[in-house]
C-alpha cells in the first residue's frame, strides 16, 4: 500500500518549525509561502507583489543556510525539514494555511480591535455600547461561544476563536443601527466579512477563488489607507496566498485547526 502525504495542518508557529523556516513572526522574513519581511507587509496587497517561495528557491536557500548559518536570516530559512524525506512533499505548498488561526484569531480580532478604536473615537459609538454584548440574548447555538466583553480602553478583543467568529459574524445586528452608512471605517468590517464568508464556505468554486483575491486586494490596501502607520500582522498577509491554496487544496474548512482545539 502506498500512502502519500498531501499536506500538514498546524498552528503558524508548529509549521514554521517543522517546515524548516524561521519561527520568529515579528521580524524579517515572516512567511513560509513566499519572501515577505515584516516591515514591508503593507506594501504587498496581492500574492502578484510577493517573491514566492518554491522547492527549487527552498532547496538552494538550504544550502546557503549549511554553508554559512548567517543567511538563515536573509531567506528566513533555518535548515532542512524532516518532512522533505517524504516522496514528492513541498513545505513552500504543503504546509497548509490555517484559518482558525489566520482568518479568527488572527484577522477578527486585529480588525475589530481597529474598526470599533476608530469609531468609538471619532464619537460614532459611544464606549458603552460594547456593553451589549454581555447584555444581548444570544440563541441557542451561540450560547456556548458567547463572546466575552471587549476592552473599552482600546476595543481588545479576548475569547477563543469561536467566541470571537460568533461576535464577528452578530456584530450588526449589536452595533450596526448605530452607525452611519457608509462609514469608511465600519466598510473595513463589511469588507474582511466578505472575505470570512468565502473562505469558510463549505464550497468554494474556482472563480470565486478570483473575487476573493480581488476582495482582499482592495481589503488590505483600504486598510492601509485607512489606517496610516499601521503594522500589518503576518496572519493578515497570509490572506493574499488563499486563492491559489483554495485552488489547490479546496475549502480551507477541511483542513483547518479547530477540530483540535
Amino acid at each position: 500500500m502506498i500512502v502519500t502525504v498531501v499536506g500538514v495542518v498546524g498552528d503558524n508557529l508548529s509549521l514554521h518549525r517543522v517546515g524548516g523556516f524561521s519561527a520568529c513572526f515579528g521580524k524579517r522574513k515572516v512567511c513560509r509561502f513566499c519572501l515577505a519581511s515584516s516591515k514591508k507587509l503593507t506594501q504587498l496587497p496581492n500574492e502578484a507583489c510577493c517573491v514566492i517561495r518554491t522547492a527549487d528557491t527552498q532547496k538552494s536557500q538550504i544550502a546557503a543556510v549549511e554553508v554559512n548559518p548567517a543567511n538563515s536570516k536573509l531567506y528566513g530559512v533555518k535548515g532542512k525539514s524532516p518532512l522533505l524525506s517524504l516522496p514528492d512533499f513541498d513545505v513552500t505548498v504543503q504546509l497548509l494555511p490555517d484559518a482558525m488561526h489566520d482568518v479568527l484569531e488572527g484577522g477578527v480580532a486585529f480588525v475589530l480591535k481597529h474598526v470599533l478604536k476608530e469609531l468609538i473615537s471619532s464619537r460614532v459609538l459611544k464606549p458603552s455600547c460594547l456593553d451589549v454584548i454581555s447584555e444581548f440574548s444570544f440563541g441557542f447555538h451561540d450560547k456556548k461561544s458567547k463572546p466575552p466583553s471587549a476592552n473599552k480602553a482600546d476595543g481588545k478583543l479576548k475569547g477563543t476563536a469561536s467566541q470571537k467568529w460568533c461576535l464577528f459574524c452578530l456584530l450588526p445586528q449589536l452595533l450596526a443601527e448605530d452607525i452611519p452608512v457608509g462609514k469608511k471605517f465600519w466598510e473595513v468590517y463589511l469588507k474582511y466579512r466578505e472575505i470570512v464568508n468565502i473562505i469558510l464556505a463549505d464550497q468554494i468554486p474556482e472563480d470565486a477563488t478570483v473575487f476573493l483575491a480581488v476582495l482582499i486586494d482592495a481589503f488590505l490596501r483600504q486598510l492601509v489607507r485607512l489606517f496610516p502607520g499601521l503594522r500589518l500582522i503576518p496572519k493578515l498577509h497570509y490572506l493574499v496566498h488563499y486563492p491559489r491554496m483554495i485552488r489547490m487544496f479546496g475549502p480551507p474548512r477541511r483542513y483547518w485547526s479547530m477540530r483540535f482545539e
